[in-house]
């Protein structure tokens, strides 16, 4: 029997598992020794089943997430977007990342078994390629996407699913309720034929609601970037950062939002130099607290605007 236990403790299924500290470890780690003794070599497959949901268990406690007022939550997918917000008991996910076992894991580990609304913010894979994971198993309401069907691969890949979601595109300048929330739709206005077309037609929108106000860029580029601080208001307590944090962007954008926390969706070591030192540094400049997917994993926002992540790393870039 000692000899089960200490192999299973050698597992290196998962690295980074901690056992509950204090007396919650002591009491759960003298269940799982009672329960083993009790039911002794004649029912290993039962002591076997006991000693892995013990330790399932505990890594379900240990870990603490999601923290239990969460309110807008990066989902880790790589390199890519998947941002997903919550309202009273309405959820919405913005992008769905590249991968669907990426996002699907993500929205399984939030608890989340519906979604009122998803917005496709444009047709780039690394935003519309999750859609078949956000879809296994969950039923979705609204669906919103960009006017521009660009690059054209993409968006027939993800066109049957859309057509029997009935995806509309929404208008900017309109504002729909959201559980308490608000969300005013600010871009695109137009199209924009410069830079990269799909990423200058993100849909884009601020959000209103109890807990603050937060600023959903999509990827867009220094051209939609100055059109949009031309006629709408982007001040913002949490922030979405354009494109990944790349090094294109206007230098007014930050100090036009400037919010406490700015977030970024990217994935590790990717060819594109995101986050760009650039524009981590601009953010921060105006005063906010940057946080990447890349070095936090999920990171979580609560009600009270703290940040909870489920990755080693608890503080924020540069910090």
């Amino acid at each position: 029997m000692c000899l089960l236990v200490l192999r299973i403790a050698g597992w290196q299924v998962l690295p980074n598992l901690t056992w509950l500290p204090g007396w919650l470890g002591v009491g759960l780690a003298a269940v799982v020794a009672l329960t083993a003794f009790t039911l002794g070599r004649r029912r290993m497959v039962a002591v076997t089943v006991v000693l892995v949901g013990a330790v399932w268990l505990t890594g379900r406690l240990a870990d603490g997430w999601p923290p239990a007022d969460w309110w807008i939550v990066a989902c880790d997918v790589g390199q890519g977007d998947a941002f997903v917000v919550r309202s009273e008991q309405r959820i919405m996910l913005v992008d769905t990342g590249p991968e669907p076992a990426l996002v699907d894991g993500c929205l399984d580990r939030l608890g989340v078994q519906a979604i009122d609304l998803v917005v496709i913010t444009h047709f780039h894979a690394d935003h519309v390629d999750g859609l078949d994971g956000v879809l296994d198993g969950r039923r979705v309401g609204q669906v919103w996407v960009s006017p521009c069907s660009e690059p054209a691969e993409q968006y027939a890949q993800a066109a049957d699913d859309l057509r029997r979601l009935h995806a509309t595109i929404p208008v900017p300048g309109d504002v729909y309720a959201f559980g308490a929330a608000r969300l005013h739709v600010v871009w695109p206005q137009r199209i924009i034929a410069a830079g990269s077309v799909p990423n200058n037609a993100s849909v884009s929108f601020v959000l209103e609601a109890p807990q603050g106000r937060a600023a959903f860029l999509g990827d867009l580029e220094p051209e939609a970037q100055a059109a949009i601080l031309r006629s709408a208001d982007l001040a913002a307590d949490v922030v979405k950062v354009p494109h990944h944090g790349s090094a294109q962007f206007v230098p007014e954008l930050p100090a036009a939002v400037r919010p406490e926390l700015a977030l970024i969706g990217v994935g590790r070591d990717n060819s594109f130099g995101h986050p760009s030192v650039q524009a981590v540094a601009a953010w921060q400049q105006i005063g906010a607290q940057v946080f990447a997917t890349a070095q936090s994993g999920d990171i979580a926002v609560t009600g009270d605007r703290t940040v909870v992540v489920r990755g080693v790393v608890r503080a924020p870039l540069g910090r």
